[in-house]
C-alpha cells in the first residue's frame, strides 16, 4: 500500500496539569525532555495554578515525551487533561512561555 503523500506525520496536543506542578522544575524538565525526544512545542504556568502546554512531534516522540513527563511528575497530578488535534502552527522549538 502505498504512502499518502499528503498524510500528517505530526501529532498536537495541547494539555493542562493541575496539581503540585508550579515551582517544582516542571517547566525545566519538559523543556529538557522535549529536546530528548525532539518535540516542539512550549509550556508555561497559569495564573490558577495549573501548567499549560503545547506538544508537536512524531506521534512516537510525543507520546514518550507526556510518558517520561507523567513518570517523573505523576505524584503531583490531581488531574491531567490531554486534547489531539491537527494544529495550523508548527513550532520550532520547546520553550517555557511567561505571561
Amino acid at each position: 500500500m502505498a504512502k499518502d503523500k499528503g498524510m500528517n506525520l505530526t501529532k498536537t496536543v495541547h494539555v493542562f496539569y493541575s496539581g503540585l506542578v508550579q515551582g517544582v522544575g516542571f517547566r525545566f524538565s519538559a523543556c529538557q525532555r522535549a529536546r530528548n525526544f525532539n518535540v516542539k512545542g512550549w509550556v508555561k504556568n497559569l495564573n490558577d495554578g495549573r501548567v499549560e502546554l503545547m506538544a508537536q512531534g512524531s506521534p512516537r516522540s510525543v507520546g514518550g515525551f507526556l510518558e517520561a513527563l507523567r513518570d517523573e511528575f505523576s505524584q503531583r497530578f490531581s488531574d491531567v487533561n490531554i486534547e489531539e488535534f491537527l494544529s495550523q502552527e508548527v513550532f520550532s522549538e520547546f520553550q517555557i512561555r511567561w505571561y
